[in-house]
Formats: structure tokens, sequence, C-alpha cells
């Protein structure tokens, strides 16, 4: 999501004239279930530091849960907390400079929180360093494919213990995904499938991909290099994607047309044009 959150910042700042201040510690260190790490540094987005506005100081997490209970920065009462549940579209679009000196909260996914900056938006989200031999290669295999290339991205949750709450909020079943793969067997006749997933195995053993020509997608390893992926996969030329920020992100950096299949119960964070299965 920090990807989303930057954005809704970003445009934020854009339209109030003034700068994005990030904390990149704190919220990732007190992160015991997902265990993100602060990943945007990949891509060339535009910053600055400020460790005491951003609470990156010893017990500064303790100053930030005061500060969110009384809804302005304690140590900068001119800031105040601005959440993503309550906050009113429109008026963040029409009085901008309401919005200049804030403290966000929340998840910040939709993509109206941007949709007036999408150029720069997608500008930002471009990687720092030249292209890896392994991205290099995937992407030409992309390019000179005379087939159609959909990428179906799979993910299924395993950090989230409770297996009810995985099924019901967070877990697209196979059903989902060989729905989809019928789509594009309907749509198209001849596809090839690039897989992206950190769930090899959940794969195998649920999606049916016998008479599919498919290969796993993997440029390289760990979170940091996860960008890599990303940008691969946004080469692609349709999706199969379940409800993860991080595949709306592959698919929103690419800027052609392309048919982009979601899970019916995903509501947040989507395009009009995705269809629903």
């Amino acid at each position: 999501n920090q990807m989303f959150e930057y954005a809704a910042a970003r445009a934020m700042a854009m339209r109030a004239g003034t700068e994005v201040c990030l904390n990149k510690r704190t919220g990732f260190e007190r992160d015991k279930v997902f265990k993100r790490v602060f990943c945007l540094d990949r891509f060339n987005i535009d910053y600055v530091r400020n460790r005491i506005l951003s609470f990156e100081f010893p017990c500064g997490f303790v100053f930030n849960k005061l500060s969110r209970k009384i809804g302005r920065h304690i140590l900068f009462p001119w800031y105040k907390y601005i959440f993503d549940t309550s906050v009113n579209i429109a008026d963040l679009k029409n009085n901008p400079a309401k919005f200049k000196n804030v403290v966000l909260q929340g998840t910040w996914v939709k993509y109206e929180y941007f949709d007036d900056h999408v150029e720069t938006i997608r500008d930002v989200y471009r990687l720092k360093t030249p292209y890896s031999e392994q991205m290099n290669y995937y992407i030409g295999e992309i390019k000179k494919s005379p087939i159609p290339i959909v990428a179906m991205g799979v993910r299924v949750y395993q950090e989230i213990i409770n297996p009810e709450l995985r099924k019901s909020e967070f877990y697209a079943q196979e059903e989902f995904y060989n729905k989809a793969l019928d789509y594009y067997k309907n749509k198209y006749g001849n596809f090839r499938l690039f897989i992206f997933t950190q769930a090899k195995e959940w794969v195998l053993s649920h999606v049916k991909l016998e008479d599919i020509d498919y290969e796993f997608v993997q440029t390289s390893k760990g979170d940091l290099d996860a960008a890599n992926d990303m940008i691969v996969m946004s080469n692609c030329n349709a999706y199969i994607i379940s409800n993860s920020s991080y595949y709306f992100w592959a698919t929103f950096l690419n800027e052609r047309q392309k048919d982009v299949v979601i899970p019916r119960q995903w509501t947040e964070g989507i395009m009009n044009d995705w269809i629903k299965l």
C-alpha cells in the first residue's frame, strides 16, 4: 500500500504547491504480520526528510499515537491529521490549500486520490537503475511474442494465520483463477501465461495449467527487488490479478489498452473498466 499512500500524498502536495515528507522506518519496524520494508527508493520518488515531523526519533511512535488522538501533530500543531476514511475527494481536489500541512493516516487505496496527476505518478514509479539481464529477457519475450502474454498475479496471504480470515477477506480461491483462464481462452484462443507469485506450490496444486503454455517469473529475490517483477508484469498484454495493491500497480504502469480480470469481491483500489469474475 505504500505506493498508494505516496501517490495520494504526491498528488496532494502538487495541488497545494508543497512537498512530501516520508517516515521510512517506524511503521515498518512495527509491522509484525506482513513484515513489509520500505521499497520506494527503487523509484524516482521525490520527498524530503524531517525526522521530527515524521516521528522518526526514539519513542516517536508514542508521540504519533498521541497526535492521532488529538488530530494534530503534537510538536507541529499546525499540521492536522487526515484519514482516508473521512476525507471528501471533491474537497481534496477543489480546496488544495486545506491539505497543505497535513499528516496522512490510512491506506489511501483509491485511484481517485491521484487520478488528476496520472502521468506524474506513472513517471515517478520508473526504476532509477537500468534493467537487469533477467528483466530484459522477459520484456523481450513479451515484445516478440506472436500471441498475447497474460500476466497472472497470485497472492494467498500465507502470513495471515487465521484461515477463515484469509478466505473471507483476503484470499481469492482457485475458482477465480480457473474462470479467468477460461475467459482468456475464449477471448484469445491461444496465449502464453506469465505467473507472478510467492506461492508457486499453491498454484501448481490448485490452478488448471495442463493445456496452457506457462512460466513462473522471478527476476530476483527479496522484497527490495520486487519492483523488478512489477516492471516486467507492467509490460504484459492482459492480466489476472488477486486482490493485491502490488498487482494493481503492475497494471497501472501499463499505459496500453488491456484487459484486467479481478475477483468479484475486490472493491477497493480498482478501475471501472476492470472485469469482475
